[in-house]
């Protein structure tokens, strides 16, 4: 077993190996945001909604799938998608949800207080056998510094579960939701084995408030796990920008 773990950080250490080139330039920098904005991306990411094998045959509006008394605290939760396909394909099956959820302009479809997330829902039969551990490479001003490591026991995993992981390691660790923090630019890039690959600006928020910040998580992007090969993260401080 040790032999395995030894042999497979050295994979990750030679994968993580190659230099990302990322331009600061091409990035949003924090100061454009609001203090709101920062204070709810902060608590985005830092306290996402888990839930697990749960199941809902309500639907409304087409394209939300209702799930009563699920939220936080008994609260009633609306998870909302981009189309009413993805609504029909989580109807009626035991599923994992896992995204950042918000309170402020979620329709009420009780006199439970409502609770409102984007995306985020996973089929709870699709686990794998073994945790797969995922690198994130990090670089601060084209420094390398120490590689982070998520985990996942999905084999389909939601973009927006990924995201909010990363994020948090990074929220604890440089600060980047907090206004006086040195990091003013940021770019997290999920590098696939397919030829496609993912990335999110971190300072590039739709709006200031949460609903709004969420909102890019409602196509419930899903990646296979043994797809993604790992992620690269470009932090940049205000003296290099």
């Amino acid at each position: 077993m040790i032999n395995k773990i030894k042999i497979l950080f050295s994979f990750l250490a030679l994968l993580l190996s190659f230099t990302s080139y990322a331009k600061a330039e091409d990035l949003h920098d924090k100061s454009e945001l609001t203090d709101l904005a920062l204070a709810n991306a902060y608590g985005q990411y830092n306290h996402p909604f888990i839930k697990e094998n749960i199941k809902s045959d309500e639907i409304s509006g087409e394209k939300d799938l209702i799930f009563r008394n699920q939220g936080d605290s008994g609260n009633d939760l609306r998870v909302k998608f981009a189309t009413a396909d993805l609504a029909q394909k989580f109807k009626n099956k035991s599923v994992d949800i896992y995204g950042a959820s918000f309170y402020y302009k979620c329709e009420k479809i009780s006199e439970n207080i409502s609770e409102c997330l984007y995306g985020g829902t996973t089929l709870n039969s699709e686990k794998l056998a073994q945790e797969r551990v995922i690198g994130a490479n990090v670089w601060v001003d084209g420094i390398q510094k120490e590689t982070e490591l998520i985990r996942t026991n999905k084999k389909n995993v939601t973009l927006q579960e990924l995201d909010i992981k990363i994020r948090k390691i990074l929220s604890d660790k440089y600060k980047i939701y907090y206004k006086d923090s040195e990091i003013s630019k940021g770019l997290i890039e999920f590098d696939m084995k397919t030829p496609r690959d993912y990335s999110f600006d971190i300072y590039d928020l739709k709006g200031e408030n949460d609903y709004e910040i969420d909102k890019i998580y409602e196509d419930n992007k899903t990646l296979k796990s043994d797809d993604i090969s790992h992620i690269d993260v470009n932090l940049y401080t205000k003296k290099k920008v």
